[in-house]
């Protein structure tokens, strides 16, 4: 028998839960860089 392709961590599938991690760490990292640069404009909050 073939093992699933997409392995779940207990309830959560993996795929999905690596994605969210990956998309946040992403988001907090423009954010950082947003203020550190100094342009925390409401317009990049659209981003």
């Amino acid at each position: 028998m073939l093992a699933p392709l997409h392995p779940q961590l207990g309830p959560v599938p993996t795929d999905e839960l690596f994605v969210a991690l990956g998309t946040l760490a992403a988001m907090v990292v423009f954010l950082l860089e947003s203020r550190r640069r100094g342009q925390t404009t409401t317009a990049l909050r659209s981003v």
